[in-house]
């Protein structure tokens, strides 16, 4: 009967390419080894259904792991501290590593191996590397989002957090407080990527230094201006980021511009007029509410000196 059954499932499991075929087998066909290693050969996460036993059998891991190394997380625990399969299975992905022991998530070779294939990988590693700031800088300038995961100290790192945001503008998102307000770091995260935008600090989108420099590369960013900036008070600061803000529509436009050029400076001057407009009917109904703050100026000499 069991010659049948081994038969049948070993059949199975050619056919379903080992895909959860052991689910449905006998605890003998779990414990036997040429039945398991066939499954896990073609599936190596079906190691999971596999006896105690042969989750402690060094071939049937090694063959479950070589077929996809997260297979390592239901092997015993003598393999996860097994350096070869470790190095086996994080070098095809480097967040295997959450399933290695904790002491070969402090070996370099573990861990460099990880992060070389995938920088994230760096959340499992051991917290020495994570203040390692060689080692991070390394790892940022490939991906930039492993910022997350290095130590607090290396967030407030400039030149960690600037490495970090080139390879990927969003990087923005981990850094520390301060550096989110450093302008030459914002700006480069949100002309790595418009994404970064929502991690840029309130105070430089009333900066104009800054909002000049962001919209060299995408007019768009005059929608996120503080209000502050519509007040008569700053005219000029207005007037100059309006200057580049034109001189930015007109480059897409010279020369011999596509159809999709010309579309997009005027759908993008078309949102930007109805922005400033709600911006200055907001600012009209706080001079009206407190005129004494803005004698010596009207309303209507504000807008015509905020012509675009």
């Amino acid at each position: 009967m069991l010659v049948m059954r081994k038969k049948t499932i070993m059949e199975a499991i050619k056919k379903a390419g080992g895909v959860d075929v052991l689910s449905n087998a006998s605890a003998r066909l779990r414990n036997n080894k040429k039945v398991v290693l066939e499954a896990v050969k073609l599936h190596g996460l079906e190691l999971v259904y596999a006896s105690s036993k042969l989750k402690r059998d060094r071939e049937v891991v090694l063959a479950a792991v070589t077929q996809n190394g997260k297979a390592l997380q239901f092997a015993s625990r003598e393999y996860r501290r097994d350096k070869e399969l470790v190095m086996m299975a994080v070098s095809q992905n480097g967040w295997n590593l959450c399933y290695a022991s904790s002491t070969l998530k402090k070996d370099r070779d573990v861990v460099q191996a990880a992060v070389t294939q995938n920088g994230l990988a760096l959340e499992y590693a051991a917290d020495e590397f994570k203040s390692d700031k060689n080692f991070v800088l390394k790892v940022v300038g490939r991906a930039g989002g492993a910022l997350k995961y290095a130590s607090s100290e290396l967030k407030e790192d400039r030149e960690v957090v600037l490495a970090a945001v080139t390879q990927n503008g969003c990087a923005l998102e981990h850094a520390s407080e301060e550096l989110r307000n450093d302008k030459e770091i914002a700006l480069i995260a949100v002309n790595q990527t418009d994404l970064a935008c929502r991690y840029v600090s309130n105070e430089l989108w009333n900066d104009k230094d800054f909002i000049v420099g962001a919209i060299k590369t995408n007019p768009m960013w005059y929608t996120l201006m503080d209000k502050s900036l519509f007040y008569p008070g700053r005219a000029n600061e207005l007037k100059e980021i309006e200057g580049v803000l034109k001189q930015s529509l007109k480059d897409r436009c010279e020369g011999d511009p596509s159809k999709k050029d010309i579309d997009y400076a005027k759908k993008t001057l078309e949102t930007i007029m109805k922005f400033k407009q709600s911006r200055l009917l907001e600012v009209k109904a706080d001079i009206d509410e407190n005129k004494e703050k803005y004698t010596g100026q009207s309303y209507n000499d504000m807008i015509n000196s905020f012509k675009l």
